[in-house]
């Protein structure tokens, strides 16, 4: 008699103390199976990067997934629709063709472009010369170098994939349909194992954002809007792999150093770290904050024109930009506290902010606090970036509002 089947019987008998040392030990032996499915190495075709090993925190996924399949098991038989026998191997075939089962692959959805439209997108080459050794020193800073060598993902071969992309996206620039297609190639082979295919998703795009971000082009040169354009593409896929990790794989305490090196580095992560803060009870922020203090017409003149320059929406809470610019406290109808959402540059953000910050705040303080006060209009919070001077029009408008705030 399969286990199932003893299970049922045990039930229909009333002997539930019986039945449930069964399924207790049934779960054990899933768990087994999913540990050692854990660290059976799997070759990723060429590259061979290894897997993840033993995880505690997954053997204990495993068993509450276990634990469900068996409850829906159990139901679909006392319906009638299917043995256990028959489930197991519908179940089994599911997870052959896909180990994520019954999850989709993290790009499953992401089509193939058709390459002959490079041709006639015209888009301008360009070529990055940004080092990769700022990256490689997040990296060991972060102990993720030491977690991929624990987990047998070689960091120099993870580094010679990332420079064969880099140059591959030099050496192609103008057809950036071509890349998306290559890009996606080496995300479908990371797909094939589960946990250390995500890692190397994540770290592989990381590590091109930093090579983007970190370039010397500028908004004059030559297919900098092209280059723009990739890299958020590149984000984009980054922040969907990102959200399928911290999902599913965030908890694992052997895979902290990657959490939390994501959670510091990268804007998805810090969105992601922002929105669970928000779920919790938050104290009212107070003053004093970095802003120095305003007069009253000085707030009205600063709204009204950043509202008018577009720079900030139509329908900014007054009550919270006085709170932001100045101090004031806001009424009790009107809290908690909204960050204000700032629809330009960040670097105009910045320029105005130092226009207003208080002469004895610290430059780490006054940047650590600006995520807790502004969204972008996705609604994520804004980091400063480092300061550079551009040709933004817009910059001698918000430098003669902060002369104008001086005679208020």
């Amino acid at each position: 008699m399969e286990k199932w089947e003893e299970y049922n019987a045990l039930i229909e008998q009333g002997k539930h103390d019986e039945a449930e040392k069964l399924r207790s030990e049934a779960l054990k032996e899933a768990a087994q199976y999913m540990k050692n499915r854990l660290s059976v190495d799997k070759a990723m075709q060429k590259d061979r990067l290894g897997s993840i090993g033993k995880q505690k925190a997954a053997c204990e996924e495993a068993e509450q997934h276990m634990k469900n399949g068996l409850l829906i098991i159990e139901s679909l038989q006392k319906m009638g629709l299917l043995s256990g026998d028959a489930l197991k191997e519908a179940i089994k075939g599911k997870r052959k063709e896909n180990p994520y089962f019954p999850y989709q692959r993290p790009f499953s959805r992401l089509k193939k472009e058709d390459e002959e439209i490079d041709r006639l997108l015209r888009v301008k080459g360009y070529n990055i010369d940004t080092s990769l050794s700022g990256y490689y020193e997040e990296l060991k800073t972060h102990h993720v170098r030491d977690l991929l060598e624990e987990i047998g993902i070689a960091p120099r071969r993870l580094l010679e994939i990332l420079n064969a992309v880099c140059d591959g996206i030099n050496a192609h620039s103008t057809n950036p349909l071509l890349l998306q297609n290559e890009i996606k190639k080496i995300l479908d082979v990371c797909d094939e194992n589960a946990v250390t295919g995500q890692i190397v998703q994540i770290l592989l795009l990381q590590g091109l954002i930093y090579w983007f971000e970190n370039s010397s082009l500028n908004e004059k040169d030559e297919g900098y809007k092209d280059a723009k354009a990739f890299c958020l593409w590149v984000y984009d896929r980054h922040r969907e792999v990102c959200v399928f990790y911290f999902m599913n794989f965030g908890e694992m305490e052997e895979l902290k150093p990657l959490s939390d090196y994501l959670l510091a580095n990268s804007e998805t992560g810090q969105s992601l770290e922002y929105i669970e803060q928000s779920k919790q009870p938050q104290p009212e922020p107070t003053n004093p904050h970095f802003t120095r203090r305003l007069t009253a017409d000085g707030q009205k003149k600063l709204f009204e024109g950043l509202i008018k320059a577009g720079l900030l929406p139509q329908d900014t809470n007054y009550s919270h930009f006085k709170f932001m610019f100045g101090g004031t406290a806001i009424p009790d109808n009107e809290k908690p506290f909204k960050p204000l959402q700032w629809l330009k540059a960040k670097q105009l953000l910045r320029e105005l902010l130092e226009g207003v910050k208080k002469s004895d705040i610290s430059k780490a303080e006054f940047e650590r606090q600006v995520p807790s006060f502004f969204v972008d209009e996705e609604n994520k919070p804004i980091s400063l970036p480092n300061n550079k001077k551009t040709n933004n029009p817009q910059s001698e408008f918000i430098s003669d509002l902060i002369k104008d705030l001086a005679t208020l």
